[in-house]
C-alpha cells in the first residue's frame, strides 16, 4: 500500500468513529445541533488529516549534503551540479586523490579482495544469516564488517572510546583549512589501510582539531570508498552513549544502518548502553585488535554480554578467551594460525587455544591478515574463531574441534 493510500485509510477509520458519536449526539440534542456538528466533523477530519501526514513526513537531516561530502572526502567524483565541484579543481584535492586513491587499492587487493573470498566461501555454511552485526572495541573501522558480511546484515553495531566530532561543511572551508583537512583524513585513514585497524592515540592526536575531526569524517570517507551512498546521518544518545546513526544504501541497493557509540566498556561504565545494545539481540558478534581487554575481569560485563546475546562470534585470539567457549553450547571452527600474540601482548598466550589449533581440520595459513597479525601467509600467524551456537549449527556440516566441556563461568 502506498503512503498516501495508508494516511487516507487511517483519517477514514479514526472520522467513522468520531462520525458515531456525532450521530449518537444528534439523537439525544436534536436536530438543531446537527449543523453544529458537522461543521466541527469537517475541522476534525481537517485535523487529522494534518496529524497523519506530519507523521509519514520522514524528518530531515540538519545538513543533508553528506553523500557528496564522503565523495569528496573519499576522493571520487562528484556531480558538475554539486556545490562542492569546484573543489575537486584545487592542486592540493588532486593530491588527495591520487594518495588517498593509491593506498586503497594496495589495501583492497591486499587485504579486501582476499578477505571478501575466504568470507564467501567459510561463512554463509556455517553461521545462521545475520541481521545484525556488533562490532565492539573497533572504533570506526567499518571496512572488516563490511567484507566480512557484506549481504547479510542490515544493521551494523560499533563502538568505541573515539568521540563522534565533528564535519565541517567543506564549502565553508579556506583552502588552507581544506588542505590541513585532506592530510588529516589520510594520515588517519593510512594506518587503518596499513595495518587493518585505527590505534586509539594515533588517531586522537590526528582528528582532535581541524575541519574534519573525531571519527564521523572517517566512516563517511570509508562507507564511499566501499561504494556505499550516504541517504542520512543523526546525532543521538545510544543508551546514554554520544552516538551517531548512519543511513546508507549498499553497492547490493539494499538500505542499510550503522550505528557508531562512544562508550567505554569496562565494568561498571556501559551497562545502560548494552541495555540498548540489548533490543538488536541475536547479532553476529565481530571482534578483532581488541587489545585482550576480554581477557581482563574488568571486561567481565561487555564479555558475557557477547556470550550471551550472540549466535554466532568471529574473532581474532584478541577477543574472548578460548576457555570461556563451553562446548555444551557453541561449536568451534579455527581458521588461520595461531602462533601467540604479538611481543607487546605475550602475557596473553592461550596454551588451550594453541593445543586446539593442533587438531584442528581447518587450521592452514590464511591470505590475508587480521588484527595484530596483519601479515598473511606462513610467518603471519593471522588466526580467526568461529564459534556458533549449536542450535544454529547446520547437522550435516562436520564439526571442527570439540573442547572439552567446563562449568560456565558467571563473572
Amino acid at each position: 500500500m502506498k503512503l498516501g493510500e495508508q494516511i487516507a485509510a487511517k483519517i477514514f477509520l479514526r472520522s467513522l468513529r468520531s462520525l458515531r458519536l456525532i450521530v449518537f449526539s444528534c439523537v439525544l440534542c436534536g436536530y438543531s445541533l446537527l449543523v453544529k456538528f458537522v461543521f466541527f466533523f469537517y475541522l476534525l477530519v481537517a485535523s487529522l488529516a494534518a496529524q497523519e501526514v506530519r507523521r509519514a513526513i520522514p524528518v530531515k537531516p540538519i545538513y543533508a549534503g553528506y553523500n557528496e561530502d564522503a565523495l569528496l572526502l573519499a576522493g571520487k567524483e562528484l556531480p558538475a551540479t554539486s556545490s562542492l565541484a569546484s573543489l575537486q579543481l584545487s592542486s592540493s584535492y588532486q593530491a588527495h586523490c591520487l594518495a588517498l586513491q593509491k593506498m586503497w587499492t594496495e589495501y583492497e587487493q591486499r587485504h579486501l579482495l582476499p578477505m571478501r573470498q575466504w568470507s564467501a566461501q567459510e561463512l554463509p555454511q556455517r553461521i545462521p544469516l545475520p541481521s545484525t552485526v556488533c562490532y565492539l572495541f573497533g572504533g570506526p573501522d567499518i571496512l572488516n564488517p563490511l567484507a566480512l558480511f557484506p549481504d547479510a546484515a542490515s544493521t551494523y553495531l560499533l563502538c568505541g572510546k573515539e568521540p563522534i566530532g565533528l564535519l565541517t561543511p567543506p564549502e565553508q572551508l579556506s583552502p588552507e583549512q581544506l588542505h590541513r583537512g585532506f592530510l588529516t583524513i589520510r594520515e588517519a585513514t593510512q594506518t587503518a589501510l596499513q595495518f587493518g585497524y585505527f590505534i586509539t592515540k594515533e588517531m586522537r592526536s590526528q582528528t582532535i582539531d581541524g575541519p574534519f575531526q573525531g571519527v564521523l569524517p572517517l566512516l563517511l570517507t570509508l562507507l564511499s570508498l566501499t561504494g556505499n551512498q550516504i541517504v542520512s546521518v543523526e546525532r543521538l544518545s545510544l543508551g546514554g552513549a554520544p552516538g551517531v546513526r548512519i543511513r546508507f544504501i549498499a553497492p547490493s541497493s539494499a538500505e542499510k544502518t550503522l550505528y557508531y557509540a562512544q562508550q567505554d566498556l569496562s565494568n561498571g561504565n556501559g551497562r545502560s548502553f548494552l541495555r540498548w545494545l540489548q533490543k538488536f539481540a541475536p547479532v553476529v558478534s565481530y571482534l578483532k585488535a581488541a587489545s585482550y581487554l576480554l581477557h581482563e575481569e574488568d571486561f567481565s560485563q561487555a564479555r558475557n554480554f557477547l556470550l550471551q546475546n550472540s549466535t554466532a562470534i568471529l574473532q581474532d585470539d584478541s577477543g574472548i578467551p578460548f576457555r570461556y567457549f563451553d562446548s555444551l553450547d557453541w561449536t568451534i571452527y579455527l581458521f588461520g594460525d595461531y602462533k601467540g600474540p604479538i611481543e607487546l601482548f605475550r602475557l596473553k598466550y592461550q596454551a588451550d587455544l594453541a593445543a586446539a589449533y593442533q587438531t584442528s581440520l581447518l587450521a592452514a595459513p590464511m591470505n590475508f591478515g587480521t588484527g595484530y597479525q596483519f601479515q598473511p601467509g606462513l610467518s603471519g600467524g593471522a588466526n580467526l574463531l568461529l564459534a556458533v551456537r549449536k542450535y544454529f549449527t547446520p547437522r550435516a556440516l562436520p564439526i571442527d574441534i570439540t573442547p572439552v566441556s567446563k562449568h560456565k563461568h558467571k563473572n
